[in-house]
């Protein structure tokens, strides 16, 4: 079995190979949670990585740096546990495509990648510092949750680097193979990723329900870059149809709640709950989109990325939380961290850090609150 040393002397063994792109291979070692890129065929990339460590990288969490140099070209990173290469979802020889799809974890699963992901890059190009050329081999996805990690690259730079030659990594946008490369070039590498990873790459089609979606990852993939979205009004869609999603209770198949039935199975949805949500404005009203809970014993956030008050609220406690439980059909709403503000539920007041229970059935449930002054954020919450 071939090993290799890093710069600490810890002798490193490669037992299987999980990914390999542009900026080398990437292999299990026999220690659990460590993984080595060997890039030995590729340029040395320790003067580059010095760089990028005086790149305020602090508040991206989600970001692995090397750890260790390998005596010879690569390094050693820690993976955090429960994590996997997105290579693992990704279309390969299945014999039966749509079956993979759906036990991999379907449309849900992957557009919560491509949020979290999304979002990544967006704070990475706030600094500016773009990423360069997204590979698969480089994300590493929760196998239970929404977390996403991503390998440091060595295109990353406060500058605008240039494509090495011969660059071989497979969402490289056409302007950075020609030395061009900009926080727009990772906006194409974002729009081809999303695409293939969302349609199994043309085998399984989005529904008409997400032809906005489609549209816009089309127009990120575009050869003149004036006309690339940005990346945040692909996250705020991610995330709208993200939150509009049923999960069939037969077949495990992702589909819009609008649907009548599971377009793979026939199969009839389950009960859900359908939150309105919008701001009244005086006497104008500003749709904030829908959000579909599905019935469960958890709690579920009621105040997500459509109520925060800033994009980027990773730290922020959910404000209010809509534990939904069957057993004696009642919601139960949980306030929690509101800035110290009463929120309404059906007319009546539940103040700080206090609770309730709605019986159910009941038509419509209506939660809402001040956001300021003049602004009142309203939730309408049906069964459906």
């Amino acid at each position: 079995m071939e090993t290799m040393t890093d710069e600490k002397g810890n002798i490193h063994s490669l037992k299987k190979l999980i990914g390999e792109d542009g900026q080398g291979k990437l292999y299990n070692t026999g220690n659990k949670g460590i993984i080595l890129r060997d890039a030995r065929e590729h340029e040395n990339d320790r003067t580059i990585y010095n760089d990028v460590k005086l790149l305020p990288l602090e508040d991206i969490t989600n970001i692995i740096l090397p750890g260790h140099h390998l005596l010879e070209t690569g390094y050693v990173v820690t993976i955090p546990e429960g994590y996997s290469p997105l290579t693992g979802i990704m279309p390969a020889d299945e014999e039966d495509a749509t079956k993979f799809y759906v036990e991999t974890g379907g449309l849900k699963r992957r557009l919560a990648v491509l949020t979290e992901l999304a979002k990544t890059l967006i704070k990475l190009h706030s600094l500016p510092c773009m990423y360069g050329s997204i590979s698969p081999a480089r994300i590493f996805i929760s196998n239970e949750e929404r977390g996403v990690f991503l390998l440091y690259s060595v295109k990353m730079t406060s500058t605008m680097p240039l494509t090495r030659d011969g660059d071989d990594e497979p969402y490289t946008a056409p302007e950075a193979r020609a030395g061009l490369a900009s926080l727009l070039s990772d906006v194409f590498s974002f729009g081809a990723l999303a695409q293939d990873l969302l349609t199994h790459k043309g085998i399984c089609p989005l529904p008409d329900t997400m032809d906005e979606l489609t549209s816009l990852l089309g127009q990120a993939q575009s050869m003149t870059l004036a006309e690339r979205p940005k990346l945040v009004h692909i996250y705020r869609l991610l995330c709208r149809q993200l939150d509009s999603l049923l999960t069939c209770q037969g077949c495990g198949a992702d589909y819009h709640y609008t649907a009548p039935a599971c377009p793979f199975c026939e199969g009839k949805p389950t009960k859900a709950i359908k939150a309105t949500i919008y701001d009244q404005i005086n006497e104008t009203r500003i749709d904030r989109g829908v959000k579909i809970f599905e019935f469960s014993t958890t709690r579920q956030a009621l105040f997500n990325h459509h109520t925060d008050l800033s994009l980027f609220g990773d730290e922020i406690e959910p404000r209010i939380e809509c534990l939904i439980n069957i057993s004696d059909k009642k919601l139960h709403f949980i306030l929690k961290n509101i800035m110290s503000k009463d929120i309404v539920v059906n007319d009546e007041v539940l103040p700080h850090e206090h609770a309730m229970a709605v019986p159910l059935p009941v038509p419509i449930i209506r939660v809402e609150f001040k956001l300021f002054a003049t602004t009142t954020r309203k939730i309408d919450l049906v069964i459906i």
